[in-house]
């Protein structure tokens, strides 16, 4: 082919001196009838919010998850940091525990 392809979307399959007939008469249509110009700019905004919605919706998909994941392992971080305080606090007062272990027994 030696004419490149315009990237709209169900024109892109069109030769390029197609895809520029189709825009030019729609763009003589939408210059000269009201419900045309409205019909163009429907088409042309739904294709954009579609675009748009789609990208925005997977940044906010993949933020959520990222937020998510942050979250859980920010969970296990502070409770594996609690095991390992309480494990330094047990063995740092290990005698007056078991001191005190050992005289609560016996006075049972």
């Amino acid at each position: 082919m030696p004419f490149a392809f315009l990237p709209f979307p169900y024109l892109h399959t069109f030769a390029l001196p197609n895809q520029l007939l189709i825009l030019v008469s729609l763009c003589i249509l939408s210059y000269l009838y009201r419900p045309f110009r409205l019909a163009v700019f429907g088409i042309f905004g739904s294709y954009v919010v579609y675009i748009v919605g789609r990208l925005l919706l997977r940044w906010g998909f993949v933020s959520f998850k990222a937020i998510a994941w942050f979250g859980f392992y920010v969970n296990f971080f502070l409770i594996g940091i609690g095991y390992i305080v309480t494990a330094g606090t047990t063995l740092w007062n290990l005698p007056e525990m078991l001191s005190g272990f050992v005289e609560g027994m016996d006075s049972k």
